[in-house]
């Protein structure tokens, strides 16, 4: 196994490890009716909602399925919203497809120009505050907080977990990259994609283009804390309102335990249970401590956990065993 990441993984489970998270998009919604707007157009309850707090919801289709997930930090005069990586240009466009003519609301991308530390580990909350002027860091799901760095402003939010306690920090660029070479010089370890992707599996966190996309609704990908089933209406509600009310779910994200790696091509690598086609396999990875991992979209009746099935990969066939989320 890679020894590099090995050593990140234990960083990031016994002190802290960060990520350049830039490339996850970044915009800012403005206009006196910015917030009824993403209302309307999301799945999740966003009213009430002040500044310095924050709320994951999912932008959905009229038949309910998924464009993106994001994650919407609310400031005094705007909305700021880091969308998945890559997906800024999609998600500014089916925004701007959606605003009436009477609605004051502007959507600007300004990833260019900011850029997105994610930090993880039992010492992250303690170096981020400490390199933040003992900054008090947030203590709720995506709620964030200011705070002067490098002669800008930062905002640090309590983040999405990885197994262990995680923050989200953006802001201008080079101030980004100056706390990045701090947090560095200070002992946290310096991850790239390949442990991002083993946290957020081990963690049961979809991705844009594996679990996030127009193939899935919300629900089939746990994103149950993202669904509002008491607000107004929004796009895409009675498709998702209808499948909760009926406890009927054609297929749900769930884990497998490998006994090999596999791996993913152009096309699906199929899971069956009990010679049957049973759903597909989304996410693989293999986890220093868990071996080989894979996130896969099963029927109803084969995600108990526990359940045998054969995951059909090119290489051939590999055994696996379902496994409740988080791993």
């Amino acid at each position: 196994m890679n020894s590099t990441l090995t050593g990140a993984y234990g960083a990031a489970h016994d002190d802290s490890a960060f990520f350049d998270h830039s490339d996850w998009g970044r915009l800012v919604i403005t206009g006196r009716d910015r917030l009824d707007f993403l209302q309307r157009m999301s799945t999740n309850n966003l009213n009430g909602l002040a500044r310095g707090q924050g709320r994951a919801t999912v932008l959905t289709t009229p038949i309910g399925r998924m464009v993106d997930r994001l994650v919407v930090h609310v400031d005094e005069d705007a909305l700021r919203i880091v969308t998945s990586p890559g997906a800024a240009t999609v998600v500014r466009n089916w925004l701007g497809r959606h605003i009436f003519f009477m609605d004051q609301v502007q959507v600007q991308d300004v990833s260019a120009e900011t850029g997105l530390l994610r930090v993880v580990g039992p010492a992250a909350g303690a170096r981020l505050a400490e390199l933040l002027g003992g900054a008090a860091l947030p203590e709720v799901l995506h709620h964030w907080a200011g705070a002067e760095h490098a002669g800008a402003t930062l905002a640090a939010a309590r983040a999405d977990r990885l197994g262990a306690d995680t923050f989200a920090v953006w802001g201008p660029r080079a101030a980004l990259a100056q706390l990045g070479a701090e947090l560095e010089a200070g002992g946290a370890v310096r991850a790239g994609d390949d442990l991002y992707d083993v946290l957020r599996i081990e963690a049961g966190q979809p991705r844009y283009g594996r679990e996030i996309g127009e193939e899935y609704i919300p629900l089939e990908a746990n994103l149950w804390a993202d669904v509002s089933f008491n607000k107004g209406c929004y796009t895409g509600q009675e498709i998702i309102a209808r499948m909760e009310s009926r406890g009927k779910q054609a297929r749900a994200l769930a884990g497998l335990r490998l006994e090999a790696p596999v791996e993913l091509g152009r096309e699906p690598v199929q899971v069956e249970h009990d010679g049957t086609a049973a759903g597909r396999v989304s996410s693989v990875a293999v986890s220093p401590a868990l071996g080989p991992i894979a996130l896969a979209f099963l029927k109803p009746a084969s995600t108990a956990p526990g359940t045998p099935v054969d995951v059909r990969a090119a290489a051939g066939p590999v055994r696996a065993t379902v496994t409740a989320l988080p791993f």
